[in-house]
């Protein structure tokens, strides 16, 4: 909750919508974004130029179909991931317990490659369907080039929809597999900060280690910029204490990523996106300006 305003928002209702409105943007040159949840974005606080979609929560049809032991799931890129989820849980589907507790929508998740240690959502993606200028097309889960939180999609390119492939399980199964959602969120409760707002998590966990370790070795618990302080639960995370801007969180994260690079000889990279202009030099390092499609 840091940022300024959109000079544009347009909250297109379905597919053909958002195309037109794509194409109106490239022939007047002028950039677009798509804001998901906004679970793990920080926008600048002149605000952002240019059109900030927010896409429908049922944007396209969703359709979920079963054969044996297998279900599929499509699922708008707007819906809320807690609704994926609750219609796996509906229909005993097991495979993605992992997902339990992350905010944010569907294609935030396709597009951030969302999990933790145990998965993650390309895993269990099979396609994905997206809106360019020009056209809407479906790309295979294998051409999206799922890699740690991130994908090689276009940045022009606006994911509508997600199809999903779960395993249908037995009351065994079943039964682990919520047990094993109620373990999750119970410990996402004791080691993440509630009742504030933050962006989630600031870096990404290097190989072999873990950057709320290395935070909390340095001593960063508790560390406050204006409005911005890291959590005293999880040191990975930059909660805003009431009235923090952009520019107070991106000055802490320089700080923290000072002091892990001092303590450690580790340079933690920035797993949080921006969106909006921002003066380079106040960047964290990793942290590059967002990319804009080309008009």
């Amino acid at each position: 909750r840091v940022g300024g305003a959109a000079e544009y928002l347009a909250s297109p209702q379905d597919e053909k919508a958002l195309a037109q409105a794509i194409d109106v943007c490239v022939q007047h040159a002028v950039p677009y974004q798509v804001l998901g949840g906004g679970s793990n974005t920080i926008v600048s606080d002149e605000g952002v130029r240019g059109v900030v979609f927010r896409l429908a929560q049922k944007l396209v049809a969703e359709e979920i179909s079963a054969s044996g032991e297998r279900a599929v799931f499509k699922v708008s890129a707007g819906a809320p991931l807690s609704r994926l989820m609750a219609a796996a849980r509906a229909r005993d589907c097991v495979g993605m317990e992992f997902l339990a507790g992350i905010p944010g929508t569907v294609g935030g998740a396709v597009a951030m490659n969302a999990g933790t240690s145990k998965g993650s959502a390309g895993q269990l993606c099979r396609e994905v369907g997206v809106c360019e200028p020009g056209r809407a097309r479906t790309v295979p889960a294998e051409e999206v080039g799922f890699a740690y939180r991130r994908t090689l999609l276009p940045a022009h390119a606006v994911i509508t929809w997600a199809r999903f492939e779960l395993v249908v399980g037995d009351l065994n199964d079943v039964q682990r597999s919520r047990l094993a959602v109620e373990d999750d969120l119970a410990k996402r409760r004791r080691t993440q900060p509630q009742g504030l707002p933050s962006a989630g998590s600031v870096f990404r966990n290097p190989p072999g280690d873990f950057a709320g370790r290395l935070l909390q070795a340095s001593g960063l618990k508790g560390k406050r910029v204006g409005g911005a302080q890291v959590s005293e639960i999880h040191a990975n995370f930059i909660v805003n204490r009431g009235e923090a801007t952009a520019a107070e969180v991106l000055r802490l994260m320089r700080q923290m990523q000072e002091a892990v690079l001092e303590s450690s000889g580790v340079l933690l990279v920035p797993e949080v996106k921006l969106m909006g202009d921002f003066d380079p030099a106040e960047l964290p390092r990793g942290l590059g300006l967002p990319r804009e499609p080309a008009a």
